[in-house]
């Protein structure tokens, strides 16, 4: 955060957490530039995306629900030719509007209309240091070359960057060195994800590749080594989160149960809303909003980073330390 004020306007999200339904990712499209090993969205044959119009009814109905934070993802969002419409209207709710994306097709007039959007965070995908390796990765020549300029363009406009990397065999070894050079290039902020594959819900991530096969005594240290690294790296994982990972590893009971479906939600190109990414249970399309019924349920099915670093934060009086650890972690920042 750039000021003080913007630092302390942090201190309401305690109580948003803990009263709302607070976070939806909204897939804007399913088209990508890019041809990662880790994902097949790339390869659906039916490219489509929601009209400007009906994009901004989906965020109106999610505004209704108590949204007030909003992931834009794809597929690519930013092939999305409403993309800084979009980010003004859901800003004009009082959203909080972040956007993940591969970094091709950022450049310096991207970055500046995103800056006027009002966006509030980029996430970058970020799988190595190794400029082969990483071009390998999301099949993009020059990928990483380009996405280190366009940091430095980022940090101009003084908008908040965040990596995204995909844990997979390419990398799993060298997660510090990783962290280090994310760093040293101009990154505010780490996260990770574990290798994840889903055909469930309309977002179909993961493939055959071998790079995502892990056993959960790989996946374990890999946890463990994420946890010892918050001391010395700004990463976004919780402590919290990356323990709930480990519980489920292990086949333990989980102390936070997940709260997708009924504090957060998933909604695709077609605005069909769905309890996560990874649950094939759609509750249908929110132009019906009404005539929808949320509920919580115990989910302890999956490893996604994601639904249970978000599920740590909707469990009542459970939630008030990491709640707290996430504010004060922000504030340091």
């Amino acid at each position: 955060m750039s000021t003080i004020m913007d630092k302390l306007k942090l201190l309401s999200l305690a109580p948003e957490l803990i009263k709302k339904r607070s976070f939806a990712i909204y897939a804007l499209t399913n088209m990508c530039n890019a041809r990662c090993e880790h994902c097949s969205i790339w390869a659906t044959k039916e490219k489509t995306f929601p009209a400007l119009k009906d994009a901004e009814f989906a965020i109106d109905q999610l505004n209704k629900i108590g949204v007030f934070g909003l992931m834009l993802g794809g597929g690519e969002p930013l092939l999305h030719p409403d993309i800084y419409e979009i980010i003004k209207y859901a800003k004009s709710k009082k959203m909080h509007v972040s956007i993940v994306t591969n970094g091709k097709a950022l450049n310096e007039e991207v970055i500046k209309k995103l800056k006027i959007s009002g966006i509030n965070s980029v996430g970058i995908s970020i799988d190595h240091y190794d400029a082969n390796i990483m071009n390998k990765i999301r099949g993009i020549p020059n990928l990483l070359e380009h996405t280190i300029e366009n940091l430095k363009i980022l940090n101009k406009y003084q908008i908040k960057t965040v990596s995204s990397t995909a844990i997979t065999r390419h990398n799993y070894m060298e997660i510090e060195k990783i962290l280090s050079f994310i760093f040293e290039i101009g990154f505010k902020e780490a996260t990770f994800q574990l290798p994840t594959k889903s055909t469930k819900s309309s977002y179909e991530i993961g493939s055959d590749s071998k790079i995502l096969h892990f056993t959960n005594d790989e996946l374990i240290p890999i946890a463990e080594e994420l946890i010892k690294l918050k001391k010395k790296y700004r990463i976004f994982n919780s402590y919290e989160g990356l323990s709930e990972v480990i519980r489920f590893l292990k086949g333990e009971p989980a102390r936070f149960f997940c709260r997708a479906g009924y504090k957060f939600f998933y909604i695709d190109w077609n605005n069909n809303i769905w309890r996560c990414q990874m649950s094939d249970e759609c509750y249908g399309n929110i132009n019906n909003l009404k005539s929808l019924k949320f509920s919580p349920k115990k989910c302890d099915k999956c490893r996604k980073i994601g639904e249970r670093e978000s599920s740590v934060y909707y469990n009542g009086l459970k939630s008030l330390i990491p709640i707290s650890r996430a504010i004060l972690n922000e504030l340091k920042g």
